[in-house]
């Protein structure tokens, strides 16, 4: 069986590419005026600038000043003293809530810092060891984060 000859001549290949040629320009277009339009462009622009603009990543350190120092045992009702640092990295001012308890008492009230971009806060804090518990976890807990560092200490008999 002889196979159908096919003659490629200029003329054919234009009109094989006229439809592709015409898809582009129309997205190319559409686009042009889509980005112009200062009502539908605001929004596309922005997308892109800060799609390939590099911004400086947004956290909180939540640290124990000196982790060597804390203490490893308690007796009962001793208050024991925490010393923690909070270092704000967020680009803004922020009020940061927070609280420090032993883990039988996680309802401990909830105190405030406010903390300038760039800036840390150390505070002191005390907890009171519960009677009656052979091994205590004593929490710093950032409440609106949902960040939260602990150690662990043991009753002296």
């Amino acid at each position: 069986m002889a196979r159908p000859s096919i003659e490629l001549t200029e003329k054919s290949t234009q009109n094989r590419w006229r439809p592709f040629g015409t898809s582009v320009l129309l997205v190319c277009l559409s686009l042009l005026l889509v980005i112009t339009t200062p009502s539908l462009g605001r929004p596309i622009k922005d997308f892109f600038i800060t799609s390939f603009t590099r911004r400086p990543e947004r956290l909180t350190e939540l640290f124990f000043t000196d982790p060597s120092q804390l203490p490893t045992t308690f007796v009962d009702a001793q208050s024991l003293s925490v010393r923690f640092v909070i270092r704000n990295h967020e680009g803004h001012l922020e009020t940061y809530h927070y609280r420090v308890y032993a883990n039988t008492t996680p309802k401990a009230p909830v105190r405030t810092a406010s903390i300038a971009d760039g800036q840390y806060q150390t505070i002191g804090a005390t907890v009171t060891m519960p009677t009656g518990s052979d091994r205590v976890q004593v929490v710093v807990e950032l409440v609106d984060l949902h960040q939260s560092i602990h150690f662990w200490v043991e009753r002296t008999v």
